[in-house]
């Protein structure tokens, strides 16, 4: 059976109250790739370029505690 949602990665178990949602960053995102790294945050995806509501951005994705899916995007290509 395949995940829920219409963008993947997505939220482990979507169920009402859970959220998928980005967060937009002032850094550099490498910089923050390589905090996030430092502090054994797992990323689910490498730096990918995606296109936002203000043009190109530049994503990552992780998890939250409780398993949200988290976009972290850097208009600052």
């Amino acid at each position: 059976m395949g995940k829920k949602g219409e963008f993947q990665p997505a939220a482990l178990q979507p169920t009402y109250g859970s959220q998928d949602f980005c967060l937009i960053v002032e850094d550099d995102l490498d910089t923050v790739k390589r905090e996030l790294e430092d502090k054994e945050v797992k990323l689910l995806t490498d730096i990918v370029e995606r296109h936002g509501a203000h043009g190109v951005m530049r994503s990552l994705y992780v998890r939250d505690p409780d398993g949200n899916f988290v976009e972290l995007s850097s208009y600052n290509i």
